[in-house]
C-alpha cells in the first residue's frame, strides 16, 4: 500500500463530527495477515525472521529521528476509525 495523504469526514456513533487528514496505515479486515511460511526451509524462515527484525529496527531509528527533529511522538498519531463513520473525501 502506497502512503499518501488523504482527507475524510468522520461520525462518531454519538452524532460528534470531524473532518480529518489522515495516512492510512491498514484498511479493515476480517481475516488475519499473515505470512504463510508453509513452504519456506527453517533456515530461509530464520533469514525472513532477520530480514523482519532488521525492517523493524530500520523503522523504529526513522521513527525516533522524525521525533527528535519535529518533537512530536510517533505513538501519539496512531487513530483507528469504525470503517461504517468514514465518509472519504475525493
Amino acid at each position: 500500500m502506497k502512503s499518501e495523504v488523504t482527507h475524510m469526514t468522520y461520525t462518531k456513533a454519538n452524532g460528534d463530527v470531524s473532518h480529518r487528514e489522515v495516512i492510512v496505515v491498514s484498511k479493515p479486515r476480517e481475516n488475519y495477515l499473515v505470512y504463510d511460511v508453509s513452504d519456506m526451509t527453517p533456515d530461509q524462515i530464520d533469514y525472513f525472521m532477520q530480514t523482519l527484525a532488521d525492517i523493524e529496527q530500520v523503522n523504529n531509528a526513522s521513527m525516533k529521528e522524525f521525533e527528535d527533529v519535529t518533537g512530536i511522538k510517533c505513538d501519539s498519531l496512531w487513530r483507528s476509525f469504525k470503517p461504517g463513520g468514514i465518509d472519504w473525501e475525493k
